[in-house]
């Protein structure tokens, strides 16, 4: 019985966490693809990133553009973007 309390309070939780992090997100939305994506990306894919969940977006895509995600998620801004809204970003991936 104790048991199961201890796991209702850690689902209760983790379901409250996620509920924080997931009501700010990040969009991203893929401008321009030279050549061919080996992750099958097209201009117009549009995705949802926290810092818990990255929506299938490719590991190259979001290494390049992490850390300026982050930024974003948290209020911040970059100084060299002329658009407060958004950010750019490139692939690792060439």
């Amino acid at each position: 019985m104790a048991e199961d309390n201890e796991i209702n309070e850690l689902d209760e939780y983790a379901a409250n966490v996620l509920k924080e992090e997931n009501r700010y997100y990040q969009e991203v939305t893929v401008t321009r693809v030279k050549g061919d994506c080996p992750y099958g990306h097209k201009e117009g894919d549009v995705f949802k990133v926290t810092c818990m969940n990255s929506d299938a977006i490719c590991g190259s895509l979001l290494k390049g553009i992490f850390h300026s995600i982050i930024v974003k998620h948290y209020g911040g801004s970059l100084l060299w973007e002329k658009e407060k809204k958004g950010i750019k970003g490139a692939c690792t991936e060439d």
